[in-house]
């Protein structure tokens, strides 16, 4: 099944650095029996980044996919395409 949404992104740097160690994170909210995923692919940058450490000529790929379930007896997106 196609996802009802869908985004990628990429990303690249020739230097980063970070001050502080960030925290990051992805999570989706919705109705029950939404599916929806995520993931990254890094190159020359760790999943857990160090605090005051430079990292040289960076590449992220993000991707991210979603199928948006409606409430029983609601129309979905997809139930009105070519209205």
């Amino acid at each position: 099944m196609e996802p009802d949404l869908s985004f990628a992104a990429l990303v690249h740097a020739d230097e980063v650095f970070f001050p502080t160690a960030p925290e990051a994170g992805v999570t989706f909210h919705g109705a029950p029996g939404h599916a929806s995923l995520s993931a990254s692919e890094r190159h020359n940058l760790p999943d857990q980044v160090s605090a005051e450490t430079p990292y040289r000529d960076v590449l992220i790929r993000y991707a991210l996919a979603t199928s948006i379930a409606a409430p029983d007896g609601e129309p979905t997106l997809r139930s009105h395409e070519g209205d």
